[in-house]
């Protein structure tokens, strides 16, 4: 695995991150959030097309808000390509006039086949942020994570005919960003992000009806903000590694200058580093899409050209591409 080419694709002076990657009807789509830091109050939705990969136009910005007009910070998006459209979902936070961030939420937006068109949102999960929803024959799936009422988050499995309409079937572990993977129409793994220290990566599985999820392993590694894409009948993780989290941290070596974007090949339900990306401080969310001649093109953010190597409240982020050959 290597590097062909890499270039950053979007750069303001702003925090541009979480990034969300898709190809769709001859076009590739490229989604992420736009703002003044990593937790902004108020941030834009930018949506941009290409149609070789390479040269980028801005298809949309939208500052977004709620029915109440309360200001949403919207960010995590993730597109799921299906045989008439492109589902669009994001987190959405709603955060009122003095600064108090409500639950977060999942809201869908639609972009049609025939039009391209991107139409308004709807919400589709309250108080639950549906982590990159994946679609196996007819049935979608998704692991969703919230906060108890104690607030610690915990992470159930939801099930959907639409993608729409969603329903909690059951509980897979406490945690927070989780991907799933299907290794078969009977067969779900889950890569679940810890919470709790020492926030090593846990991998869950379940088999049909998912009523229950066995822990299979516990990766030594903080990886957060992770994709899963398979691909030459191989899977990859594709991720920010941390050497420690924030409490942890060296004040005088901050872990934020060994931040990395890296990919993983999972098997023998473990992990192996096979590319690091270049990156740095605050990056990673990836997003894919395979381009024509079986190239993995990778979306990501990053602060290696911003400064990345401490911890701010507001550092500007830049949106990177990295065309990598399998």
């Amino acid at each position: 695995m290597k590097i062909k080419w890499f270039k950053k694709i979007f750069s303001d002076g702003n925090h541009n991150a979480f990034t969300g990657l898709a190809f769709f009807e001859g076009k590739y789509y490229l989604c992420f959030r736009n703002g003044t830091g990593h937790a902004s109050n108020e941030s834009f939705q930018i949506i941009m097309t290409s149609s070789d990969g390479e040269k980028w136009n801005i298809l949309q910005k939208n500052l977004m808000k709620n029915l109440e007009s309360i200001t949403v910070d919207y960010r995590d998006s993730y597109f799921l390509p299906l045989k008439d459209k492109l589902f669009l979902y994001s987190c959405c936070t709603p955060v009122d006039n003095d600064g108090k961030r409500g639950k977060s939420y999942t809201q869908l937006q639609t972009i049609s086949r025939s039009s391209q068109c991107v139409h308004e949102p709807q919400t589709v999960c309250r108080d639950i942020v549906l982590w990159k929803p994946i679609k196996v024959e007819n049935t979608f799936y998704a692991a969703g994570y919230g906060k108890d009422h104690s607030g610690n988050y915990e992470i159930d499995f939801y099930v959907s005919e639409d993608g729409l309409n969603w329903e909690k079937q059951s509980h897979i572990s406490e945690g927070s960003e989780t991907v799933l993977y299907s290794s078969g129409k009977d067969s779900l793994t889950a890569f679940v992000r810890t919470e709790a220290s020492p926030y090593h990566l846990k991998i869950f599985q379940s088999n049909k009806p998912f009523e229950k999820w066995i822990q299979i392993s516990e990766i030594p590694q903080i990886i957060q903000g992770f994709h899963i894409i398979e691909t030459g009948n191989k899977v990859y993780l594709i991720g920010r590694e941390r050497p420690d989290y924030m409490e942890t941290a060296d004040k005088n070596n901050p872990s934020l200058s060994r931040h990395r974007t890296k990919i993983w090949l999972f098997e023998n339900n473990g992990l192996a580093e096979v590319l690091e990306l270049p990156s740095l401080g605050d990056n990673a969310y990836p997003g894919t899409a395979l381009m024509p001649d079986g190239t993995l093109l990778i979306s990501y953010y990053s602060q290696h050209e911003c400064g990345g190597g401490e911890w701010r409240k507001e550092m500007p982020a830049d949106i990177f591409l990295a065309a990598v050959e399998i």
